[in-house]
């Protein structure tokens, strides 16, 4: 069981379900100002989560999860968890970082990130066609890295943005790598591309040192030129490189690029799954 804030008003607490299953799951919430836990919520014997709205932010409360009729066996379930909400400051979560799209053979656009916020409640996707306005299509589970979006136009240029929101709302989506390439430029868009070190290193040379949080990496490269190929503002160090707004004179350049980095994670898609089904226990 565990606890987590998910904006200065409400904390979401999950569970386990406990076996045999109950008839009802009742919540009990605590805050230190009280000392005392109190019924907060009942619920159906099938939930596995619950989210305390109200609560006051940057406030520490407890929680505890009961099976109804109480189980002759303690369950995971069993137990006190607690959480502070978020102060103001807090609320809003960072956008996913490092987004890449990769056009599939069946013409559906694989999206990749990373989400390393706190407190998200959702991932809104966000997609335009050709020069177009952005537009939502898709609202994703907290923790999700990728999503596949079948209904991609398949004769037309298609664009992506992601945000991270929760109850209070989302951040600007200019972060530091945006600010660094200067998206916020009408019509201008990233490719990010993970490519091999070897292919990096022929390109640009040894990677740069990590940045520290909130900055770019250090090298000669102008971040905001257009449909040049440059190393990743934040993530050079991890092998990523960056095109802003590509064109057909750069295609020829960055295609092999895409392909490589598609190549390179079918690859560990596979290895993973074969690691999976060698792990499983004999029958």
């Amino acid at each position: 069981m565990r606890a987590e804030a998910l904006s200065a008003t409400s904390i979401v607490v999950r569970w386990r379900l406990p076996s045999p299953p109950p008839e009802r799951i009742t919540v009990e919430r605590m805050d230190r100002a009280s000392g005392a836990f109190a019924r907060a919520a009942v619920l159906g014997a099938d939930a596995a989560t619950w989210t305390a709205e109200g609560l006051v932010p940057s406030t520490f409360y407890y929680f505890r999860v009961r099976a109804e009729p109480v189980q002759a066996t303690p369950t995971e379930s069993d137990g006190v968890v607690g959480a502070r909400t978020l102060d103001a400051a807090e609320t809003r979560p960072d956008a996913p970082t490092a987004l890449s799209a990769t056009r599939l053979s069946g013409g559906e656009g694989l999206l990749n990130w990373i989400d390393s916020s706190r407190g998200t409640a959702r991932v809104v996707v966000e997609r335009g066609i050709g020069d177009g306005p952005f537009g939502e299509v898709a609202s994703l589970a907290a923790g999700m890295r990728s999503w596949l979006d079948t209904a991609a136009p398949v004769a037309q240029r298609a664009r992506y943005r992601l945000f991270a929101e929760n109850g209070a709302g989302r951040k600007d989506r200019d972060g530091a790598n945006d600010r660094a390439s200067a998206l916020h430029r009408e019509g201008v868009f990233r490719v990010s591309i993970g490519v091999l070190p070897a292919t990096y290193a022929r390109l640009f040379g040894p990677r740069p040192a990590r940045p520290a949080k909130g900055g770019v990496v250090e090298t000669a490269h102008d971040f905001t030129a257009l449909d040049v190929l440059t190393p990743h503002p934040v993530y050079a160090w991890m092998g990523w490189v960056q095109i802003l707004s590509p064109t057909t004179a750069s295609y020829a350049t960055v295609r092999p690029l895409i392909e490589e980095a598609h190549r390179f994670a079918a690859e560990k898609l596979r290895a993973r799954r074969r690691r999976s089904v060698t792990d499983e226990p004999p029958g």
